[in-house]
């Protein structure tokens, strides 16, 4: 079995160079990140990988990324790499300060959604970047 893979903020920087590396090791990786042209741009640069669009900042669509992940069955390996720091502040669409989202509350709900597949994935690892 291909053990898979999940990177978000997988399209640019550290995280698809994280993506590019698993893939490389034989994992079936899903990057997920908000922009389309990024993902198939990262696509693309990692070769044999998968793109979801999710905007994090949202947490209802971190709660439909998990949904849809955790119905995929066994995962092994998640790596929340999604965050971010501005100079000025700004709220997401649920009205919370977008760090806070970003960096705390994006990670710990989609972790939480994926709990029972990382579980039937066993060995797994959760590795938290931001």
């Amino acid at each position: 079995m291909t053990p898979k893979a999940v990177v978000t903020a997988g399209t640019r920087g550290i995280g698809v160079e994280v993506a590019i590396e698993l893939a490389q090791r034989g994992y079936a990786v899903t990057v997920v990140g908000r922009d389309k042209e990024h993902g198939e741009q990262a696509v693309r640069r990692i070769g044999d990988a998968r793109f979801i669009q999710a905007d994090l900042s949202v947490l209802a669509e971190v709660r439909a990324l998990g949904a849809r992940l955790a119905e995929e069955g066994p995962l092994q390996l998640l790596v929340n790499n999604v965050g971010g720091m501005w100079s000025t502040r700004w709220e997401t669409a649920d009205g919370i300060e977008a760090s806070f989202a970003l960096n705390h509350l994006s990670p710990t709900v989609l972790t939480e959604a994926l709990l029972d597949a990382l579980r039937a994935g066993r060995p797994s690892r959760i590795v938290d970047a931001t």
